[in-house]
This record gives C-alpha cells, structure tokens and sequence, in this order.
C-alpha cells in the first residue's frame, strides 16, 4: 500500500494505492478531510493513461512551484474526483 498525503495533520488530502498483482493499479482511494469533516471515494484509472496523468498533474506543481497562470484542472474519468488549483504565486524576499 502506497499513500500520499498533502496538507496538515488535520486538514489533508490523502491517495491511498493497493499495489496491483500485475501492471499498475486498477483504483485508488482518495481521502478528504478538511475542518472536521471528512469524506472518501474509490477511484477507477483511466483505461488509457492509468493514473500517469494524475501524476503529471501534481509534477507539474512541483515543477511551477513558483506560480503559474489560469487554473489547472484533473478529473477522474467517471468524473468522482476532480482537482482545481487556481493561479499561484510565491513572493520571496
């Protein structure tokens, strides 16, 4: 089991992967909890691209960690999970 975690202790998303038998993983569960509230949903991979295109999706914040323009978008392909991340800049001194 692989889980990835982003946030605090408290307010977090959280994917959580059981390793496959064979190849790449079918689903993963994906935990919210913000304020003391939570919530969970399974989420299937895409037939085409597994779950690579939600790997870019987070490279690609690490990559502009610095900022970048528009809103970036993922959704899952039955359309249970989707990230937003708007505009974001860091100002260093």
């Amino acid at each position: 089991m692989t889980q990835t975690r982003i946030g605090s202790n408290h307010d977090f998303l959280q994917l959580t992967v059981d390793a496959a038998e064979s190849g790449p993983p079918l689903y993963l569960l994906a935990e919210l909890q913000l304020h003391g509230l939570s919530a969970s949903v399974q989420v299937v991979h895409s037939y085409v691209t597994g779950f690579a295109d939600l790997a870019e999706f987070f490279q690609q914040h690490v990559d502009d960690w610095r900022g970048w323009d528009g809103v970036r978008t993922w959704e899952s392909l039955e359309r249970v999970l989707k990230s937003m991340r708007p505009t974001s800049t860091v100002t260093c001194s």
